[in-house]
């Protein structure tokens, strides 16, 4: 809300419910360290995260999906949940099949995806059904590179985190 104020944005509608794979109340915490976001797992879980661990801040809340929202046409998605990605996109199904978004971009957070059961193969694998490849997007600005079904972008115990481009390969 404050930067939407400060920057004079008035063409953006603030929803403030967390984004899920369905509707349902939900606990999300809020980040007391600047290690990332607030989430829909516990940040205390993370070990650098003592001020989270020494004072945890869960709240209910009611969840929603992108599907639920009635988003039409959208040219763009950009998902950055600390984990919540391939959930999220779950509850989209629906915008994804009808509106066929020519770009999803979503971060890979090997820790946060690992706290809602998924991986990021699982949600390649995911993004794969509905015709989506996977490409790195390169912190020096080249163009995205195409990511190979079988290879992984962080191999076992990586933990860094980066960005994914989901698109296809024109004709």
């Amino acid at each position: 809300k404050h930067n939407l104020t400060l920057n004079h944005i008035g063409n953006v509608e603030l929803i403030e419910q967390p984004a899920w794979c369905r509707e349902e109340e939900v606990t999300f915490y809020l980040n007391s360290d600047s290690s990332g976001g607030n989430a829909l797992f516990d940040p205390a879980n993370w070990e650098a995260n003592v001020k989270s661990q020494a004072h945890p801040q869960p709240v209910k809340m009611q969840a929603t999906t992108l599907d639920l929202l009635n988003v039409k046409h959208p040219r763009l998605i950009k998902i950055d949940t600390e984990g919540a990605e391939q959930k999220i996109l779950e509850g989209a199904q629906l915008l994804l099949r009808t509106y066929r978004p020519p770009y999803v971009v979503t971060e890979i957070n090997p820790h946060g995806l690992a706290q809602s059961g998924c991986d990021e193969m699982t949600l390649r694998k995911f993004m794969g059904q509905f015709g989506y490849d996977a490409f790195a997007l390169h912190a020096n600005g080249a163009i995205p590179s195409l990511i190979p079904h079988d290879t992984r972008i962080h191999p076992k115990g990586d933990l860094h985190i980066s960005n994914v481009l989901f698109s296809d390969i024109p004709n």
